[in-house]
């Protein structure tokens, strides 16, 4: 069998259309959560674009027990994201750093074999590469990013 490396879990995504009172509800519910870290107009730009358009989004994140928590809220072309009908938990997210070499091009291919969808792709300005795929029969979306850091970075 292939040696392969595991991808390190980056983020729990969770689809808001407000933004504030889903952070003030998650916080007033899990006061161990760490304060929230708002990244207001974080946009997606036309030639970012793979697959979807481009929109701009407000997201919060915080941090429990070692697992992070994103809140994103659509602020302009909500069906840029995916996020139109979908509210709550939305996506897990796994990262491929650097030093994974080829291993994000073979779970993106191993996953798009078995039946998945891309649902939405950007390759950011920043040299991350994310992909959104959407297992059959599955609602939950699967986020796999090849960011330009190393793990010890991420």
């Amino acid at each position: 069998m292939e040696n392969i490396k595991l991808p390190i879990l980056k983020h729990v995504g969770i689809m808001s259309k407000d933004l504030m009172k889903s952070t003030e509800a998650m916080t007033a519910t899990f006061p161990a959560l760490s304060a929230w870290e708002y990244f207001r107009n974080f946009r997606l730009y036309e030639d970012e674009m793979v697959v979807g358009e481009p929109c701009v989004l407000d997201i919060a994140v915080a941090k429990m027990d070692g697992v992070t928590y994103e809140v994103v809220a659509a602020i302009e072309n909500m069906s840029c994201y995916q996020a139109i009908e979908t509210q709550g938990f939305h996506h897990i997210a796994y990262v491929y750093p650097v030093e994974y070499g080829d291993e994000f091009d073979k779970e993106k291919q191993r996953l798009l074999d078995q039946g998945c969808k891309v649902v939405w792709a950007a390759h950011r300005r920043d040299g991350e590469r994310v992909y959104y795929l959407q297992p059959k029969d599955c609602e939950i979306i699967l986020e796999l990013a090849h960011v330009p850091q190393t793990a010890d970075e991420i």
